[in-house]
């Protein structure tokens, strides 16, 4: 029965964190829409540069609210709460640091484009220190939900975010750019805002050179094989890149791509903390495997829905609303299998929590040769278009690296297991 109402509470949670993602996507998408619309290019080109160096900025963050994530389940699985909360305690202080830091270098760039620089680029880089600065409390918060598995209200908050910020689109109509970022920056502060509101992670700030120092050992390799792994689902529109007019009829896939890919992400979501916490308590590495495996068989099962109603709908979708596209319907149709390609990249979860990240490295290492070979294969075949072997390339590619990390943490489990036990994992101790 217990294990029964666990599966139930997870499947509600997964339930509750995809719809809500989906319809922060769907209403974030049409406040983009909107705002492009009333932006001129040029404009919007300026801030979409800034976007790129926030998302490079994350890497000053060292890892350590991916780390939290691990690290805080497992010392509570572990039954050592003193350490989780000194985990929390040392990631808000590297939050407000990292805050402070941003605040304090915004200042003095603000000041030289006061002096120097036009008006677009002093309002831009006001709305880029505010955005910046927002983004280390959004993720430290994020974080407190995902370890209290409150995914619910996590995916509440992140719904009302998304409406909060579609009027504010308005904005952009009524001042034009300066509207635009003015949108941003508010967008920004509610964010925060609204996720600190009873926030299930309640701490203080302390530091901790030791605990600090773990962190950055456990998170940094997590966060870059984040990062390698976002690198290599874009292969698909690396070998179009060649072809303006292909990676644009492409774009139509790569968002139906995107959208089933929320399948997944939604369920490694909710089952990685639950991982990180029952070895914590039980340190058994088997055990680990084996909930992967169940997660992944409704993994598949959702992904095939998804799948099919999308592989039904999607030529009406393309052919009512996008006609221009029609050249890239079948490749959105096979783009929308990328959840059930993802089967069991529950196993990546698995890595995680033991810290073999190298082992998943090497299974997206076969995942990619056997994306370039199949890519080779189906565009030497002239009855296939470029748009569809891309998709199928990356779908088989994808399929293969979950297939791969899943076998090789079967005999990494198995091993680990047979060896005498420690009192923590290497990744577990202080």
């Amino acid at each position: 029965m217990p294990d029964k109402e666990t599966a139930r509470l997870q499947m509600r949670s997964v339930i509750a964190f995809f719809s809500g993602n989906l319809g922060a996507t769907v209403l974030t998408l049409l406040a983009t829409l909107m705002v492009t619309r009333w932006t001129p290019p040029h404009q919007l080109g300026l801030w979409n540069l800034m976007t790129v160096l926030i998302s490079y900025a994350s890497v000053l963050q060292l890892g350590v609210f991916n780390a939290m994530n691990r690290q805080i389940p497992f010392f509570r699985g572990s039954g050592d709460a003193t350490k989780a909360e000194l985990a929390g305690q040392v990631g808000l202080a590297w939050c407000l640091g990292l805050t402070g830091l941003t605040i304090a270098l915004g200042i003095v760039g603000i000041g030289y484009f006061a002096i120097a620089g036009t008006r677009d680029q002093l309002l831009t880089s006001m709305a880029f220190v505010v955005v910046l600065a927002g983004s280390w409390s959004l993720q430290f918060l994020t974080v407190g939900y995902s370890t209290a598995g409150a995914f619910g209200p996590l995916a509440r908050r992140t719904t009302l975010i998304a409406i909060a910020g579609l009027p504010l689109a308005l904005l952009a109509q009524v001042l034009g750019y300066a509207g635009l970022l003015l949108r941003v920056a508010l967008v920004a502060v509610i964010s925060s805002s609204a996720l600190y509101y009873q926030r299930p992670l309640k701490v203080r700030p302390k530091w901790d050179s030791a605990m600090f120092r773990q962190l950055v050992r456990v998170g940094l390799p997590i966060w870059l094989l984040g990062q390698l792994g976002a690198l290599f689902m874009t292969l698909d529109r690396l070998v179009l890149a060649d072809s303006p007019q292909m990676l644009g009829y492409y774009a139509i896939a790569a968002q139906f791509a995107a959208l089933a890919v929320m399948v997944p992400t939604a369920f490694n979501s909710v089952l990685y903390p639950q991982m990180s916490r029952n070895y914590g308590e039980h340190r058994s590495a088997m055990a680990l495997w084996r909930q992967a495996l169940r997660a992944s068989m409704g993994m598949f099962a959702a992904g095939m829905v998804f799948a099919g109603i999308c592989w039904l709908t999607i030529p009406v979708f393309v052919n009512t609303l996008l006609p221009a596209y029609t050249p890239a319907i079948e490749a959105a149709r096979w783009t929308s299998l990328a959840a059930a390609a993802m089967t069991f990249s529950a196993f990546g979860n698995v890595l995680n929590v033991l810290g073999r990240q190298d082992v998943y490295l090497a299974s997206s290492a076969v995942g990619g040769a056997m994306f370039f070979a199949v890519w080779k294969s189906l565009t030497a075949m002239a009855e296939v278009s470029p748009l569809v072997a891309a998709a199928q390339s990356m779908l088989l590619a994808t399929f293969v690296t979950s297939v791969c990390a899943m076998l090789l943490s079967r005999v990494l489990c198995a091993r680990l297991d047979r060896m005498p036990p420690a009192p923590l994992t290497p990744v577990g101790s202080a």
